[in-house]
């Protein structure tokens, strides 16, 4: 029935795509959306990027590991039916949502992007350590479990928004691409190496190199720049040819709110980071129509 349902929604996809969504009149690249080869090399070596992507990659092995023995805890020590597990994680997964709320606002509005995120991996981990002692409450685990799906859905949603605001803007499409793909790698060898543990040590073993890991993270993620809160600007230049860039650079430089620019001939598009509180979008054109 998964399968079959997998199957319907992706055919629905190809519909959507295929009669919904609008065929673009000119395909340009946008090095800000879409990734490119020749960066990766840039953005595997940008060690604040390399952090985030090892979060994300422990974060969904931790998640895929301790994924392999919860329903076993769940049939054999709490006695519930494989059928009846959703009544669990339902309410698990909503109460969990909840709490996780202020917390992203916290992030988002306060500017308290790095507190929160060391915060989620602390308690995260710690939660994992407290499942490795095998609670024998429905619910205490119930209540450890909410802690945990917490913590990861607020690692999961400010992980993105952080290589966003931080990655350059000409590298960010590839930026998030590399981000994507340590999430995938991660639940991968999350299936692989937890399945290892459980097989060597037992359920307990699993929860414990889970949380063993998020320690690793905390140590690794402590050190990381907090983010300036900078969006994602591009500005478009039409006949760039006849352009003087160095001058167009010096000009958009010097522009309010403007972080940094990076200008890619090829593209025909000048990328920048700016603080949406100060920068003016009219003052970027206005500079580039007066040159």
């Amino acid at each position: 029935g998964i399968f079959w349902i997998t199957t319907v929604l992706a055919l629905a996809g190809v519909a959507v795509v295929l009669f919904a969504v609008p065929t673009p009149e000119k395909s340009v690249l946008h090095r800000d959306a879409e990734p490119v080869p020749a960066m990766v090399g840039k953005v595997a070596t940008d060690f604040n990027l390399f952090r985030l992507n090892f979060g994300v990659f422990t974060l969904h092995m931790a998640m895929t590991a301790v994924f392999l023995v919860v329903p076993l805890m769940m049939r054999d020590q709490f006695g519930f039916e494989t059928a009846d597990h959703w009544q669990f994680y339902l309410p698990v997964m909503v109460a969990s949502a909840a709490m996780m709320v202020p917390f992203i606002i916290a992030a988002e509005k306060k500017q308290r992007m790095k507190e929160v995120w060391m915060l989620g991996i602390l308690v995260a981990g710690l939660a994992l350590f407290a499942m490795s002692g095998m609670p024998e409450s429905i619910w205490i685990f119930a209540l450890v479990m909410v802690i945990f799906f917490a913590a990861f859905n607020l690692l999961e949603a400010i992980g993105p928004s952080w290589v966003s605001k931080i990655a350059p803007a000409e590298m960010r499409g590839t930026a998030m691409g590399v981000f994507a793909s340590s999430q995938f790698a991660g639940a991968f060898f999350g299936g692989m190496l937890g399945g290892w543990m459980h097989q060597e040590f037992g359920m307990s073993g699993v929860f414990i190199f889970a949380a063993g890991m998020m320690g690793v993270w905390l140590i690794l993620a402590a050190s990381i720049e907090k983010p300036r809160h900078l969006k994602n600007f591009l500005l478009p230049i039409a006949d760039i040819a006849n352009f003087d860039l160095n001058e167009l650079d010096a000009r958009l430089q010097a522009l309010d709110g403007v972080a940094s620019v990076h200008i890619i001939a090829e593209d025909g598009i000048a990328y920048m980071k700016v603080d949406n509180k100060q920068f003016n979008d009219e003052a970027a054109m206005a500079a580039v129509a007066k040159i």
